[in-house]
């Protein structure tokens, strides 16, 4: 999912980590609509240092991130979404990857 840049919903005030400098393993970031890391609300709704959305342990394993994936894996859970989705939005892969690991390992 590198590289990717995926609206999200946000229903509540997110979680915040605080750092004193931005973190190695940062997987997601808060970014504004030129897709640079925000440090502003609405593109940072919670204030997050750099954007930092989400991080991860040095192998990659261990994740945690706030928004909530699973609250828009489907298109029917955005108020709107380009047709060429189709039914899973793009935030269903980060459940399909995880399962393909499960799966595998």
């Amino acid at each position: 999912m590198k590289d990717s840049v995926i609206p999200v919903m946000v229903s509540h005030g997110e979680g915040q980590a605080k750092f004193e400098d931005v973190p190695q393993n940062v997987i997601a970031s808060y970014v504004d609509p030129s897709h640079n890391a925000s440090k502003i609300y609405p593109f940072n709704p919670n204030g997050s240092h750099e954007g930092v959305a989400g991080v991860c342990n040095d192998d990659g394993r261990i994740m945690i991130m706030m928004p909530h994936p699973e609250r828009t894996y489907l298109t029917k859970q955005f108020s709107w979404a380009p047709s060429e989705w189709g039914e899973l939005s793009p935030w269903f892969k980060i459940f399909e990857n995880a399962y393909k690991f499960a799966k595998k390992n």
